[in-house]
């Protein structure tokens, strides 16, 4: 929702980092190519 948002203004979007990751989410898999990184990954994916 937050890269949706982001291009919406005209921001390119380069990369997401999260400090925490929640795994049964599949936010990852939403996010169509775009670099993430989180510090921490939780729950069961």
């Amino acid at each position: 929702a937050t890269v949706e948002l982001l291009r919406r203004v005209g921001a390119e979007v380069v990369g997401v980092a999260v400090l925490l990751e929640l795994l049964f989410l599949h936010g990852r898999a939403k996010l169509d190519g775009i670099p993430f990184h989180a510090v921490v990954s939780d729950g069961e994916g």
